[in-house]
């Protein structure tokens, strides 16, 4: 993240417990402000779709075939991909970060969150600092015949949601993420409503959800907003940190 070192896919092979590839993301794929964040995986087409919140302004997609490592840039700065001028505050405490001249700003994030139904057919994303989740064919960003600008017209705002960070799917098509203003989890359902799964103060932001086997859902619980980077410089996250069972809605396919 934003060190000078090169952006990269790690491929690791928990069977054999050994290295099994690295792609590397140079520029422009990954500009100096890139933040490579989360991703998503299509089987189907054989290709991995990252987010990219970059510098905010500069935020896009990235698409990595898998067999060949090739990758492209896409929708940069479209409205799907760039922050939304809304602040996030947790516990009455606005997120807040030192700048180059040491001055506190209140950070903007582009897009961060992004998951794909089991069909590998739409590919679900928005900035993390956005109240809009945003959906495009996982065939149209993996068309490289296809311009920019039909590519954006072809990406649909999809429904409301909170500021969060990581989200996943379950075969139903209910998306699901950690609400951080309101240390919850919730759900955006099949019919584009949104539905509180769970409040508490310990759910102090909710990040990485991942369906583990049979159709359990996991998430970890990180105090991301108190660590120094997120505090104005100063830590004050304490232990316990938790690894939380969610109870979905419907299974979904372990890994995602």
């Amino acid at each position: 993240m934003r060190s000078g070192v090169t952006p990269k896919l790690v491929a690791w092979d928990t069977t054999t417990n050994q290295l099994s590839r690295v792609i590397y993301l140079p520029p422009p794929i990954a500009p100096k402000d890139a933040f490579v964040n989360d991703f998503t995986i299509d089987g189907r087409h054989k290709k991995i779709f990252i987010a990219d919140p970059a510098g905010g302004a500069n935020a896009a997609l990235i698409v990595v075939d898998i067999a060949t490592g090739a990758a492209r840039r896409v929708l940069e700065g479209h409205r799907s991909v760039v922050p939304e001028n809304v602040d996030l505050a947790i516990d009455g405490r606005p997120i807040q970060v030192k700048g180059a001249n040491g001055q506190l700003v209140t950070p903007h994030i582009g897009v961060n969150p992004i998951t794909e139904d089991l069909e590998n057919e739409w590919v679900y994303f928005g900035p993390m600092h956005g109240l809009s989740l945003y959906r495009v064919k996982a065939e149209d960003l993996t068309n490289e015949s296809i311009d920019a600008p039909t590519l954006a017209s072809r990406v649909e705002r999809y429904s409301a949601k909170p500021i969060c960070d990581g989200i996943t799917i379950d075969k139903d098509n209910n998306i699901y993420l950690g609400n951080l203003a309101e240390n919850a989890i919730g759900v955006i359902k099949s019919d584009r409503s949104y539905q509180q799964l769970a409040k508490s103060d310990q759910l102090s932001w909710v990040d990485s959800f991942s369906f583990g086997p049979d159709g359990r859902l996991y998430a970890v619980v990180n105090q991301l907003h108190r660590s120094a980077a997120l505090n104005g410089g100063e830590n004050v996250a304490k232990a316990p940190y938790f690894l939380v069972e969610v109870r979905a809605l419907a299974a979904g396919l372990a890994g995602r």
